[in-house]
């Protein structure tokens, strides 16, 4: 099974998706995509027809609340709205968190964007409170996955506590490409991730930046978004 997250790069608004999104999504062939820094609204009518064309036809998307982002799931099979519920550091923490189940696979995801907290105690804060709600769920078929703005190989914030999941069972792959994230000066990183539980197997992760002649994410107005497309196929 095919996973993708991609931040669109969309921050608090409601911003048009570049004309070609849907044949971007059709070349990685996803059975589940989830959007995060996506932002709902009533100019999204085409987006969600062009997924239902190529075969993502269930969709949920996370609650809304001011000026905050959301999480778009969409897949092949039917969703559920699930249970595990979001850091409760702020109405950020929750609007870009969103876990669902698939009852046909019997696999659960939470498509999620760590906000850019600017505060540490904060971010400390909000870690914290990740890896106990990861504790709670370790033995379900379960993935955590997007846009984590940590890289776990530095020393960051939320860093010491991935590897603290990986180190208590967790697998956290490292993505072949050079970079998840690129600044409008050409700094890049790698904080885009899934936690995928230790009863599921991953295949192969990877960041996708370009495909052809599709530029996914880079620097110039020709790129979809700041963020590569992260894609993980599982074993389930």
């Amino acid at each position: 099974m095919r996973i993708v997250a991609w931040n669109l790069g969309h921050q608090t608004n409601e911003r048009p998706i570049r004309e070609g999104f849907e044949k971007v999504i059709a070349e990685i062939k996803p059975d589940i995509l989830t959007l995060n820094e996506y932002v709902h609204g009533p100019s999204r009518t085409a987006l969600l027809s062009s997924l239902a064309q190529i075969g993502l036809r269930y969709v949920l998307v996370s609650t809304q609340s001011g000026l905050n982002n959301q999480v778009l799931i969409a897949s092949r099979t039917k969703i559920v709205v699930g249970k595990v519920k979001a850091p409760s550091i702020s109405k950020a923490a929750n609007t870009n968190f969103l876990h669902v189940h698939f009852p046909d696979e019997d696999l659960e995801l939470v498509g999620m964007r760590v906000p850019a907290y600017k505060q540490a105690g904060q971010k400390d804060a909000y870690w914290h409170e990740f890896s106990q709600i990861a504790a709670t769920v370790i033995k379900r078929r379960i993935i955590f996955m997007g846009d984590f703005n940590v890289d776990p190989a530095r020393r960051y914030i939320g860093a010491r506590q991935l590897n603290q999941l990986v180190e208590a069972g967790w697998h956290l792959p490292s993505p072949e490409g050079p970079w998840s994230f690129i600044s409008p000066r050409g700094a890049s990183s790698r904080i885009d991730h899934a936690l995928v539980s230790p009863s599921l197997g991953i295949v192969a992760a990877r960041y996708v930046a370009e495909i052809g002649d599709m530029k996914l994410a880079g620097t110039d107005e020709t790129a979809f978004s700041d963020h590569a497309a992260l894609v993980v196929d599982i074993q389930i």
